[in-house]
């Protein structure tokens, strides 16, 4: 199974120009992401802009989808709870780690909370109710929260980090001037790409998930060299893995692959299910591969993604016609697929499509070390793993009574719980009320 306490990256529903500059006339971000949609795809952010939302509407709801509690019910019936402190915030973006969740709003100011687990020395995160962070500066505009850190991206493209042994965040000088447009963090490193499309990466490098070439730490941001061409568009990470999604709609991968969840293929070819251990940390594992960006080997009949999604051992990426791909450990329902006989490995080990999602219109997914949430374009919400103590192998459609005629934006999935943005007609009487997670 995966390691607890991984972080995840989300992506945001983006307003038509940057709420925090409304004299720029689109976030570069939006730009960077939009790169790989070509005319008549189907992009996250394409997507979610079809829905049209009076802002007052808008509400974060939190369901509770530990593994270990079991409190937050089945997919069919949540127990949704409404966090009363975020009313009125207008979130356009959330993100979360094991220790905290955070929640960006339209003004660009953020707002950080704990998790049950204190196991962390973060100030911001010691409160369970949402708390303004202070000395972030004028406008924030992109939000990743990871174990050991959380980044901001400001209005003029800066980064902010604030570490577990910091009182203030601080600026990255390495980025500065850069204009940063995307993040991403994982367990004990970051991403960030920049408008010109290069990457950099940081932090811990022990099973090569920065991409360096090689196994090293490194504290301050580096450059990370790819083929010759390759712009990034967008970045994600969790646990020892980083993906990047490039302009021309491809993902590379990088960092750990003890459960298959970089999406390379064997490394001898094809092995034989016969010839194949039953557990996968057993298996060769290219250490010279692993360490740099190589493509994920996507089903031939997938053009384009448009975007990806990454958990600690598995992946998960939209195809430019809605498909949804996933690829890596198969343990507790995390591909999306049912377990079929194989003839050869590389069934397992490469992406494949999603069958029961091919007609649902993905258009956004966030990933947890246990489960995948896919929102489409016209508001539903899709689930599908490990839940509390559900199994879901194939997808399920999130139901409920509570939130029967809400509107979902956008979300994030930790291994604590799954966060939603979502328009509801009628907020009050959606769940729990208490929102002390």
């Amino acid at each position: 199974g995966a390691p607890n306490h991984q972080p995840y990256i989300c992506y945001h529903y983006c307003p038509a120009t940057n709420p925090a500059d409304p004299a720029d006339p689109a976030d570069p971000a939006d730009a960077a992401g939009a790169a790989p949609d070509a005319p008549g795809s189907r992009g996250a952010t394409a997507g979610m802009q079809a829905l049209s939302v009076g802002e007052g509407l808008r509400r974060v709801y939190m369901w509770d989808t530990n593994v270990e509690s079991g409190n937050g019910g089945p997919a069919s019936e949540p127990r949704w709870r409404l966090n009363e402190h975020l009313v009125g915030r207008d979130v356009v973006q959330l993100s979360g780690a094991s220790f905290f969740n955070v929640a960006l709003d339209a003004r660009g100011e953020v707002h950080c909370w704990g998790t049950p687990n204190q196991e962390h020395s973060f100030e911001f995160a010691r409160s369970r109710k949402p708390k303004l962070l202070k000395g972030v500066g004028d406008g924030v505009t992109k939000v990743a929260a990871g174990d050991d850190r959380l980044l901001l991206v400001t209005s003029k493209g800066d980064v902010m980090q604030w570490t577990d042994c910091d009182f203030e965040p601080s600026l990255l000088p390495e980025l500065g001037g850069l204009r940063v447009v995307q993040i991403a963090c994982g367990e004990a490193h970051a991403l960030a790409c920049v408008e010109s499309g290069a990457l950099y990466a940081w932090g811990k490098g022990e099973e090569g998930q920065l991409g360096t070439g090689d196994f090293a730490d490194t504290d301050t941001p580096e450059h990370i060299s790819l083929d010759e061409g390759v712009l990034v568009a967008s970045v994600s990470a969790a646990g020892q893995v980083s993906f990047v999604l490039t302009a021309d709609g491809r993902v590379l991968s990088c960092g750990n692959d003890d459960s298959a969840q970089l999406g390379h293929g064997p490394v001898n070819g094809p092995v034989k299910a016969a010839e194949a251990s039953a557990d996968l940390e057993e298996l060769e594992i290219d250490m010279e591969k692993v360490c740099v960006f190589n493509p994920v080997k996507l089903p031939k009949s997938v053009d384009r993604i448009t975007h990806v999604a990454c958990g600690a051992s598995h992946g998960a990426a939209i195809s430019d016609d809605g498909r949804v791909i996933s690829w890596g450990s198969p343990d507790d329902g995390r591909l999306g697929r049912p377990p079929v006989a194989r003839a050869t490995f590389e069934s397992h080990r490469l992406p494949q499509v999603i069958r029961d999602l091919s007609d649902k219109d993905i258009s956004q997914i966030v990933a947890s070390s246990g489960h995948t949430v896919g929102f489409t374009s016209t508001g539903g919400m899709w689930l599908w793993g490990k839940v509390g103590p559900e199994l879901y192998p194939r997808p399920v459609k999130v139901g409920g009574e509570a939130l029967a005629d809400a509107v979902f934006l956008h979300g994030s999935a930790t291994e604590w719980f799954t966060l939603a943005v979502a328009a509801v007609p009628s907020p009050g009487g959606t769940g729990d009320e208490n929102d002390d997670g």
